[in-house]
């Protein structure tokens, strides 16, 4: 059975029967109705032919409709648009590891060849080839090893990526827009053990053949900031051959040589300011090898004792106008040395989109397809301000989810009068409003904390909500806080409940770094370095940061957290203006023993997956009610030769 709204029996055993059946034959789709559930196989599958997408391509919209596929459900959301002149988006979710960026990769793929120009933007360069090649690109340093995924999406495809792709009025790709959402910045410091920092940092030592001249040799074992994990190999990852597809695609987007080496000397540098030391010197500190610093101070076009001096002391306004010169211990300079990596590459990726956008965006056209690739939700041993906000963006596309497939459905059934049974399914609204709602949620809870200046503390914060919304009028029982330290909370997710350990948080959500050291960049003879400080990140906030340098925000600065609120509420709104198409990825093995291995199907996981991803209820509710709907006038005009 190809659709589930075909059982007969709608029991947990049975759904979960058909859908490792159909696994196991290597048949790794299944509809929902018109929603796509896709079963990573954790193996290649010789079913993505150019071929395959031109017989997806004229089968679609036909009376015998083909297997399910993500073609299929590509085909159709391009199908959608050209009918209905409506702009479509597909949203892929998923866990970690479950397939989301390869399924997007997919989409990508089938809407390029089916409504390709075959015209260049540049010689010999198409549209929809450099939409193609910004993968290879923001994979290099967007994504890097994790437990669960050997190519994990670290930003907002997270990867998270709202990729719009504009079409002309006959339907061909005019251009293509991407928007990058909280990279894991500290990730270029600090890995969790057998995980990696980012591919790009690989590649350099296994594919660059000028690396020296950037002060790294072969081994990338010498860089502290590269074995945190204990993991710079990985079998399935052949890191030179991605340096040369990485090299080749910045090529066909127009990024020059000169930016390609200003870049990887941004990279370098943060290597090298990772291998910074520092050691006391009275009641302050000092370098204690300075050749990391001479070697990292030319690559971003500062001198090399400033550097140190803006690395161990911070420079802050007094009183009226007075400035005084603070000196940092050991520790304290180390952090700042290790916010200066993390906010320069953090500028360096968003620098990237933007360079990718100017060649792929030609303007916007009449329509779009939105592709969403998002991070997917996250539990680990310590849960951090990191999986708190991947986990309340999880929540809102997930109330997006029962908003469109149940509650929109009741409300058309009884606006045009169609008989139908109210149908319970799990609402997570009142676990979004603990996370995002009026007047108090715990993000705004925290922006109040991180506004306290030197007082703000993140035990401070934990207790706060604990007080908050343990009790009294703002109680919310998604909300779980018995620490009385405050040195933690637990959220009850509609994926399952995570603990968040607070240590961090103030810091992380204030993602800030001296203002020494961004005078001093913001001065840096490289013209890139000097253009990311030159004003704040863009509002696409890139990660969560560690403490270093400085402490106080400008007036009415945004948090980190209140930046990313604000840029999802955006992409809610975004969504809000298409008809989505869902694709839920499911991950089909997770064990220790047997972790990302093929043709391995774990029922307990699978069936946890497709219960809390809202799929039980929508077999119901698509059964029970009327799967196929399409507008009055399209109705009209594809079945007019019938009419008597």
């Amino acid at each position: 059975i190809e659709n589930l709204v075909d059982l007969d029996s709608f029991t947990e055993g049975s759904i979960l029967h058909h859908v490792r059946k159909r696994f196991q034959g290597d048949l790794i789709y299944t509809l929902v109705g018109s929603i796509l559930v896709a079963v990573n196989p954790f193996k290649r599958l010789p079913i993505y032919t150019p071929e395959l997408m031109d017989s997806y391509r004229a089968r679609a919209s036909g009376g015998d409709p083909p297997p399910p596929h993500v073609f299929l459900t590509a085909a159709r959301c391009y199908d959608a648009m050209v009918d209905t002149k409506q702009s479509q988006s597909v949203l892929i979710s998923g866990e970690s590891g479950a397939g989301k960026t390869e399924t997007t990769k997919f989409v990508l793929a089938f809407v390029a060849r089916v409504a390709g120009r075959g015209g260049g933007a540049g010689a010999g360069k198409s549209v929809e080839e450099q939409i193609l090649q910004s993968n290879p690109v923001l994979e290099a340093y967007g994504n890097a090893k994790t437990l669960r995924n050997n190519n994990s999406s670290r930003f907002g495809t997270w990867r998270r990526k709202w990729m719009k792709i504009e079409f002309e009025g006959n339907s061909k790709i005019r251009g293509c827009s991407i928007t990058n959402y909280l990279l894991e910045k500290s990730r270029v410091v600090w890995q969790s053990k057998g995980e990696r920092s980012y591919h790009a940092f690989y590649q350099l030592f296994k594919g660059a053949k000028e690396r020296e001249a950037y002060g790294i040799g072969a081994d990338p074992e010498a860089f502290a900031t590269l074995t945190k994990g204990g993991c710079t190999t990985v079998d399935a990852i052949d890191d030179a051959q991605e340096w040369d597809d990485q090299r080749a695609a910045l090529d066909i987007l127009d990024f020059s040589k000169d930016d390609q080496r200003v870049a990887l000397g941004v990279v370098a540098a943060t290597l090298h300011l990772g291998l910074a030391a520092f050691s006391a010197d009275g009641d302050g500190s000092r370098v204690s090898d300075a050749a990391c610093l001479a070697k990292a101070a030319p690559l971003l076009g500062v001198d090399a004792g400033k550097l140190a001096a803006a690395l161990t002391t911070r420079t802050e306004q007094m009183g009226r106008g007075s400035m005084v010169t603070i000196k940092l211990s050991p520790p304290a300079a180390k952090d700042a040395a290790d916010a200066l990596a993390k906010a320069l590459y953090g500028r360096l990726f968003d620098w990237l989109v933007v360079k990718i956008n100017a060649s792929i965006s030609r303007g916007e056209g009449a329509c779009h397809v939105g592709v969403l690739d998002i991070f997917g939700f996250e539990v680990f041993k310590v849960n951090s301000f990191e999986q708190l906000c991947i986990n309340y963006t999880n929540e809102k596309l997930q109330l997006f989810f029962n908003d469109v497939v149940f509650g929109e459905e009741m409300k058309m059934y009884e606006s045009e009068g169609v008989p139908h049974t109210h149908m319970a399914f799990e609402d997570n609204a009142r676990c979004v409003a603990l996370l995002d709602g009026k007047p108090v949620n715990l993000l705004s809870l925290l922006d109040d904390e991180c506004s306290g200046g030197a007082s703000a503390k993140d035990a401070k914060y934990g207790s706060k909500a604990i007080n908050t919304f343990a009790q009294g009028p703002h109680k919310n029982a998604y909300f779980g806080g018995k620490d009385p330290s405050g040195r933690s909370f637990a959220v009850r997710h509609f994926a399952g409940a995570v603990t968040y350990d607070t240590a961090g948080f103030v810091e992380k959500n204030r993602d800030t770094i001296s203002t020494t050291l961004s005078t001093l960049c913001m001065e840096a003879a490289v013209p890139l370095v000097a253009r990311f400080f030159a004003e704040p990140p863009a509002a696409s906030p890139a990660s969560p940061a560690s403490p270093g340098g400085g402490r106080k925000k400008k007036k009415g600065a945004k948090t980190l957290g209140a930046a990313f609120r604000a840029q999802l509420h955006g992409l809610m709104d975004a969504l809000k203006a298409t008809q989505p198409h869902f694709v839920r990825c499911v991950k089909s093995n997770p064990g220790k023993k047997r972790r990302k291995k093929p043709d391995v199907f774990d029922g307990a996981l699978c069936l946890q997956q497709l219960k809390y991803s809202g799929l039980f209820e929508a077999i119901k509710i698509r059964k029970a009610g009327y799967a196929y709907r399409v507008p009055h006038a399209v109705f009209a005009k594809r079945y007019a030769l019938t009419a008597p």
